[in-house]
């Protein structure tokens, strides 16, 4: 069976959106993954935040007490000046996106904070604004280097606590958007389970077409020669349970060929299509019409004994005398019958009914002859009177 280019084209489509949502669930594995790593790099930086914050103001308080000596002053300004220009210089990172170090020196890339993270940035680069550098001239101008302390020690825990909450907003976003993720690539995973569904039932319908169209006539939609053969073997296997009887009716029309002959083909398939037609209307629902092939027919008769079946066929004679096919051509049927206990083969009860069959055929062509000898005999004798 040719499948529909509609069937060949809805499968396609299925199954380039079943790649392309698989995909697409891949796509948001890997963004949840990256926006998992980029956050946690963000928020590890914010937390490194408070600790410069603390780091810088220790150090400044160091280096502004003058009792210390002056190696030890001069290193806690370094220290001060390595921690509060690496601070500025996240601080930045997040209120604008881009480069950062990372907790070993590496570089890393921030994105620009959104929502309340950028109000708790802003609010801190507005507060060290004044102060865009650690004082350097220490020895010439020591009130430069107190003032900035003072100015540490005051705001500090401002600070911080900006920075927590800072690292609060960022965790809390960093679940909202591997959330919003997480659900689309549900949905994703799920669109894409739904379409495999359907591309497996598209699949099995086809294959079912296609299991059907093997055993079906194409010209009048009754089983085929396979599918006699595969509904008899099912039938004689259940009638072995059952321990009943299988029968079969076998039918051969009879002017087939004179319809063919004299008025084509076309003429002799709507013949055959009438006859199929008139089997399906007469046949009870648990039997079996066929066409074996040509003007040949078969009907599985399952449970039915000898004399029962006898009385179908002589029915089924009577029904399919005369029937019409075109203006002036007819068609009727010689029917055999065969009915065999469940230990038989489907061969065997085939030629049986075929022999029957035969049996008809010739003593219609015997009825026929006579007939149309008496008819010539009645025709000679009116031209000789």
């Amino acid at each position: 069976m040719k499948r529909s280019f509609a069937e060949d084209k809805g499968l396609m489509l299925a199954i380039a959106l079943f790649v392309v949502l698989d995909f697409g669930t891949l796509a948001f594995g890997y963004k949840i993954s990256k926006q998992v790593e980029q956050d946690a790099v963000a928020i590890n930086l914010a937390g490194r935040q408070r600790m410069l914050s603390q780091r810088a103001t220790k150090a400044v308080l160091l280096a502004a007490n003058e009792k210390l000596p002056s190696e030890q002053r001069t290193a806690a300004i370094k220290e001060a000046n390595a921690a509060y220009e690496l601070f500025l210089e996240t601080l930045n990172a997040f209120a604008k996106g881009g480069k950062a170090r990372g907790g070993a020196g590496q570089p890393v890339m921030l994105d620009r904070v959104e929502g309340k993270a950028v109000v708790l940035v802003e609010k801190v680069l507005a507060m060290v604004a004044q102060y865009q550098h650690l004082p350097s001239d220490t020895k010439s101008d020591p009130k430069s280097l107190q003032a900035f302390t003072t100015f540490l020690v005051a705001n500090n825990q401002t600070i911080l606590d900006s920075m927590n909450q800072l690292t609060n907003e960022l965790e809390k976003q960093s679940v909202a958007v591997v959330g919003k993720l997480r659900i689309a690539q549900t949905l994703a995973f799920l669109l894409s389970l739904l379409n495999f569904g359907a591309i497996l039932r598209s699949m099995l319908s086809q294959r079912k077409k296609a299991e059907l169209a093997a055993i079906t006539d194409t010209l009048t939609g009754l089983l085929n020669r396979t599918g006699i053969y595969r509904k008899l073997d099912k039938e004689i296997l259940a009638a072995r349970e059952k321990g009943k009887p299988i029968g079969v009716l076998l039918l051969d029309l009879n002017g087939f060929k004179a319809i063919n002959d004299q008025h084509g083909h076309a003429m002799g398939d709507k013949a055959l299509m009438d006859v199929s037609q008139k089997l399906i209307d007469w046949c009870p629902r648990t039997w079996s019409p066929g066409r074996l092939g040509g003007d040949e027919f078969v009907v599985i008769c399952p449970g039915l004994h000898p004399k029962v079946l006898e009385n179908y066929a002589r029915e089924l004679t009577r029904y399919l005398k005369r029937v019409e096919v075109t203006e002036g051509g007819y068609v009727s049927a010689s029917v055999g019958w065969a009915s065999s206990p469940p230990e038989t083969t489907s061969d065997s009860l085939m030629s049986a009914a075929d022999s029957m069959m035969y049996s008809e055929k010739l003593e219609h062509h015997k009825v026929q002859r006579y007939r149309e000898s008496t008819r010539s005999a009645v025709t000679e004798a009116a031209l000789n009177k």
